[in-house]
């Protein structure tokens, strides 16, 4: 396709939102006949997936979360102090009755922050989230995507079978798991917490690319 585009117009109609991301230039959002949206295939499909889940995507420029009387869980055992409590200019889209309120990525042993990682490391994304309201069968998890937005993969507690179901207050939640053979390259977080099923959930905060992270070859010598 990346050839057939170089001296060709190519027009792809498609739900698919990662085939739009990687090989469009623009794209024209319709529904029912009504153009709802042109331009950057990134920008669209964010406000594309906030519409098929009725809600109106939100740019924050800047968004404070207070972290006093922080809550630990059974998920981690560990104090992670330093996960960020604050994101500048992101978009976000739920019902806001739990919020994402930090994000970070962790050494597994050392809980050392880490901004960029080597294939085959262990790491911890830990995930700090704010119930506002009791949230029966909460399922919380994380997308992590490409410097395209392509899925790579992405996990959650109702996948791992992780029953959870939170009281007003402030929780931590770890996931740990080895960096697989990625490309070297920018890639980027999107945490969530919702409640119901994998099938059928309510979405209550969704924030896109809110942790950003560079996978860097094993054979590039150690930024230390």
């Amino acid at each position: 396709i990346e050839e057939f585009k170089e001296n060709r117009t190519i027009l792809l109609v498609t739900h698919d939102m990662g085939a739009i991301t990687k090989f469009c230039d623009k794209v024209i959002w319709i529904e029912k006949g009504k153009l709802m949206d042109y331009g950057d295939p990134i920008a669209v499909s964010k406000k594309y997936q906030a519409y098929i889940l009725n809600y109106n995507l939100q740019h924050i420029e800047t968004k404070e979360f207070d972290v006093n009387n922080s809550v630990k869980t059974d998920a981690t055992e560990k104090d992670y102090t330093n996960v960020d409590m604050s994101f500048k200019n992101f978009e976000t889209f739920g019902d806001m009755k739990a919020q994402i309120t930090g994000i970070g990525m962790f050494k597994s042993k050392t809980k050392e922050r880490v901004e960029y990682v080597y294939p085959n490391t262990e790491v911890s994304v830990v995930l700090k989230v704010k119930n506002n309201t009791y949230i029966e069968d909460e399922i919380v998890g994380f997308t992590v995507k490409d410097r395209l937005s392509n899925i790579v993969f992405q996990t959650n507690s109702f996948e791992l079978s992780k029953n959870l179901s939170g009281k007003i207050g402030e929780y931590i939640y770890e996931f740990k798991f080895i960096i697989p053979e990625l490309n070297t390259g920018e890639y980027t977080i999107s945490p969530a917490v919702a409640s119901g099923t994998q099938v059928n959930h309510i979405q209550h905060n969704w924030i896109h690319d809110a942790y950003v992270f560079r996978v860097v070859s094993n054979n590039v010598s150690k930024l230390e």
